[in-house]
């Protein structure tokens, strides 16, 4: 196609990089597509829309040299103090009105087995880049929101490291972090940093703080906001699994759980005193162990307050369905940016 000189000051208007053959619109397109699906597609699929080559190994190594920095938001200028309780002890009156500024993409995509991530010792070939791109790691700038964070969850999910031939694979867990409707990351081996990006954040007072009955989880939570007040809600739908878990007589169970959406943790244990089992003991220590936890959640709902951690679920369904393709396995040393992709795509970073 021939050669285009431009200037300095025409390149750095055009976000054109020295020696690069890449145009920045490619690129976001390559990391697009890649953050949804496997880099072999990735591939297809980019020729197919641009009618240009990028080979899947190209791709990757596009994905490990970018810096993916972690959503920044924005302090609000207004007060983030909550209203003052219209109930004792722990009952309080939160902002119910959210604005969305956030997508959080599609979910992941209908896959073919066996898809297998390659090396990236690989040799790639491809018709726009003839040889390794001379550029340092690119910095891509996440979007900022000015909404104060006012209710956040943090679950757990699941990745395949790839090990030496001849062993089995292994499963690692990584971190999840969602504030909701304001933007999700994950953390793989780095939990003092997911503390850090949180308490960058401006966060509400009193921040609701939403997890399973899990005590990685809590200790995360432990360390987040010290100068404020954390209202911890263990998750009511896990909390009715372990209920669940008890069997037994329906309507006592029934009972329980009426008791227990009212927030009334000693009139719902007191329904298990003529009954000695070792069921009922796991219960009893799982609720006892989360008491301060259990809210009145029938009050909260109604108040529009999250009662439980459906939005962080999501979030890790949202990035295995990147992670865990058929097939796929990753090094150890390539999860964090692979994380950090994937989340850039579902807050809608290359949409933009």
């Amino acid at each position: 196609m021939g050669e285009l000189l431009i200037t300095e000051k025409q390149a750095t208007y055009f976000d054109v990089r020295a020696y690069s053959q890449w145009s920045p619109y490619l690129e976001k397109c390559c990391l697009l597509l890649s953050a949804n699906s496997s880099y072999e597609h990735a591939e297809e699929d980019i020729k197919q829309l641009t009618g240009m080559s990028v080979s899947r190994g190209t791709q990757q190594r596009l994905v490990q040299r970018y810096e993916f920095e972690l959503l920044t938001v924005k302090e609000a200028v207004s007060s983030t103090s909550a209203q003052e309780p219209k109930l004792p002890l722990q009952e309080f009156e939160l902002p119910t009105a959210k604005e969305a500024v956030s997508s959080t993409g599609p979910q992941g995509p209908k896959l073919p087995p066996q898809e297998f991530e390659l090396p990236t010792a690989k040799k790639a070939v491809s018709e726009i880049s003839p040889q390794e791109p001379k550029v340092l790691a690119h910095e891509l700038k996440l979007p900022t929101v000015k909404e104060v964070v006012e209710e956040m969850s943090i679950d757990g999910g699941k990745v395949r490291l790839r090990t030496p031939q001849g062993r089995p694979c292994e499963w690692r867990d990584y971190k999840g972090v969602n504030l909701h409707d304001l933007g999700v990351a994950a953390f793989f081996r780095d939990n003092a940093g997911l503390v850090k990006w949180v308490n960058q954040q401006p966060l509400a007072n009193p921040l609701v703080s939403i997890g399973d009955g899990h005590d990685g989880i809590w200790n995360l939570f432990a360390e987040i906001g010290p100068t404020i007040f954390r209202l911890e809600i263990l998750d009511w739908y896990h909390l009715m699994e372990n209920l669940e878990k008890v069997g037994g007589s329906r309507s006592r169970l029934a009972r329980v759980k009426a008791l227990l959406w009212s927030g009334k943790v000693d009139a719902a244990l007191k329904e298990f005193d003529d009954w000695e089992h070792p069921r009922v003991d796991n219960f009893r220590a799982y609720v006892t162990k989360h008491r301060h936890r259990i809210v009145n959640y029938g009050y909260y709902q109604a108040e529009g307050i999250s009662i439980g951690s459906g939005e962080v679920e999501s979030t890790i369904k949202q990035v295995a369905a990147r992670v865990k393709l058929s097939g796929a396995q990753w090094k150890a040393a390539n999860v964090p940016q692979v994380l950090r992709h994937r989340c850039a795509y579902l807050n809608g970073v290359f949409s933009r």
